[in-house]
């Protein structure tokens, strides 16, 4: 197949869920001989350079610039239509038009895959003006991550500052009728849980051609370590600038942490990842610890006698529990964290819906190797049975030459 994947970031490195789904993917389409072109969104003066690792895997790039408008006036415009704030960004002139230029080219792609829903208003202002020429559009494929309304709706719900609360609750209300609306102009719906699938089937105000496609992970790369784990330690991995982690972290550290050291004073535990806001650093101690931004993530999931994600507001896939599980680690996570993933609580993983619960269940993974040696079993043969990026991306891939 003859693909144009359109992408609201370069997905190299694929050191954020955002990343990794487009990257692995394509990077297993690529593998099967298919001929992939990546369209990029890029913010700024000038695009990134390409690295080598995402070069290999594309015929060619062509990076489309971001809405150049400053943050009041993104905020202005998005007051006077339906197109909801978050999603201004990643919309420009310069890039319909371009992208316009593309569908003009010979020979035409097979299929155009839209990765996230932010670049839904650009792929149907491209087909609008492309069917204006007289020109045929190839099948739209959107790639649906998440269900961006429920995310924006809980944040408004838990965030205390009243005008970011207005603000939000407004948002939300937009974003639903806009996700209400977009669905049926799409070929292909592809969410990443059944539960995703079933919350856009329910909103949808037309019949729309919905299907499951999972995350995965690479379980010939992320392989369980034969270096023993450090006792007490607790990591939670994820991008602190994503509102849900720090969330859930603040959570964990304000309501369940002092639950644990009660009981265990020398657990530890170790927020990784990149841009913790200065709040969430400030709650750091001689128990708790945030790294930022990290070359190996895997060092410090493998270094964890417990991985933790006690998320309250989000939807789709946590790609970081299917990361533990491929390295064959112990996981206590909230319901929602674990959203989208199948399961057996108290056999592939322990799940805890309040702080005191969530609590017991951290501590009974670190004072029981057992149970972490079996929990982490199970764990890995679950990624392979289920979660493994060939066995996803050929599921994708299938679904979309029945559609061609």
């Amino acid at each position: 197949m003859r693909l144009l994947w359109l992408l609201p970031v370069l997905p190299y490195p694929p050191d954020t869920g955002g990343k990794q789904d487009p990257y692995y993917m394509m990077r297993e389409f690529h593998a099967q001989g298919h001929d992939i072109t990546s369209g990029t969104i890029y913010h700024g003066d000038e695009p990134p350079a390409i690295p080598d690792e995402f070069s290999g895997l594309i015929t060619s790039n062509f990076f489309l610039p971001g809405n150049p408008g400053k943050l009041p006036s993104r905020l202005f415009a998005s007051l006077a239509d339906n197109v909801p704030f978050k999603f201004r960004k990643y919309h420009s002139k310069i890039a319909v038009d371009r992208l316009v230029e593309l569908f003009e080219s010979e020979p035409p792609y097979d299929c155009v895959i839209v990765d996230h829903l932010h670049l839904a208003q650009l792929a149907l202002d491209v087909k609008s003006a492309v069917l204006k020429k007289k020109i045929s559009v190839p099948p739209l494929v959107l790639r649906t991550p998440n269900v961006e309304s429920t995310i924006v709706k809980k944040y408004a719900e838990r965030v205390d500052n009243p005008m970011i609360k207005a603000f939000a609750g407004n948002e939300a209300v937009k974003m639903k009728t806009y996700e209400s609306n977009v669905f049926s102009e799409f070929d292909l719906v592809a969410a990443i849980s059944d539960m995703d699938r079933k919350a856009f089937e329910e909103m949808s105000k037309k019949a729309a051609n919905f299907i499951t496609v999972t995350a995965g992970v690479d379980v010939d790369e992320l392989r369980p370590s034969k270096i023993n784990p450090v006792e007490g330690e607790v990591v939670f991995v994820g991008s602190f600038d994503w509102q849900p982690n720090v969330d859930g972290a603040t959570w964990l550290i304000n309501e369940v942490w002092p639950k644990v050291i009660e009981k265990f004073p020398a657990a530890h535990f170790t927020l990784v990842g990149k841009k913790p806001p200065p709040y969430l650093a400030k709650l750091a101690s001689d128990t708790v610890e945030a790294t930022g931004y990290v070359d190996s993530v895997t060092e410090y999931i493998n270094r964890a006698s417990c991985c933790v994600v006690p998320l309250w507001i989000g939807s789709g896939m946590r790609l970081k529990i299917l990361e533990a599980f491929a390295l064959g680690k112990a996981v206590v996570s909230t319901s929602l964290g674990a959203e989208g993933i199948e399961y057996l609580d108290g056999e592939d993983i322990l799940i805890r819906d309040d702080a005191g619960s969530f609590a017991d269940g951290i501590l009974d993974v670190l004072g029981n190797a057992e149970l972490r040696q079996v929990l982490g079993r199970n764990a890995r043969a679950v990624a392979e049975r289920k979660y493994s990026w060939k066995i996803v991306a050929s599921g994708f891939r299938d679904e979309i030459q029945k559609l061609i």
